[in-house]
């Protein structure tokens, strides 16, 4: 079996095991969040400016195709995809109060150092264990899903940070 192929496979198992805890973990909970007329209203525009962001990658994918421009494998491309929309999606929706339910009243600070942790991990894995090797053959390799895994971790991060901070300084104004 090729690194590739490999990559693929741990990388599916990876996200059905997290799938499955997903699942899981929201079946046996009993305060499930809600969210009200106006965080669906903005949640809706996240997933809308989500799906925009991933089209123009996808054309931006096809157009270089389309000239074959080798950047990245398939399946890095595709995961790049991912990352583009589940942060676009993600940052939106922190930033327009819709990311929690107006019934989950969880400490916000949690999600954010554990966003921030996950992407300086992911960071340093790419630092430490790849040895800063982004190409292989003038393509991306799979060497970049850490780097690009962490960036969006650490996005998600600073936007939560960000958002308390925001949301604490006008709280002192009212």
């Amino acid at each position: 079996m090729s690194i590739n192929q490999t990559w693929a496979l741990g990388f599916t198992t990876g996200f059905l095991i997290v799938i499955a805890v997903i699942i899981i973990v929201k079946s046996r909970r009993k305060n499930r969040q809600e969210f009200d007329e106006r965080q669906m209203i903005a949640r809706g525009k996240a997933y809308k400016y989500s799906f925009f962001s991933l089209m123009a990658y996808i054309i931006i994918c096809m157009f270089l195709s389309l000239f074959e421009v080798n950047w990245a494998p398939v399946f890095i491309q595709f995961c790049l995809a991912i990352f583009i929309g589940g942060t676009v999606f993600t940052v939106i929706c922190i930033f327009k109060d819709a990311y929690m339910g107006y019934n989950y009243k969880r400490n916000i600070y949690t999600y954010a150092i554990g966003c921030a942790a996950l992407g300086i991990m992911h960071l340093a894995n790419f630092v430490f264990w790849t040895h800063d090797i982004l190409f292989t053959n003038g393509m991306l390799n799979e060497n970049s899903l850490f780097l690009f895994s962490g960036i969006m971790f650490l996005t998600i991060g600073v936007s939560l940070f960000i958002k308390k901070a925001i949301d604490r300084k006008a709280s002192e104004n009212e």
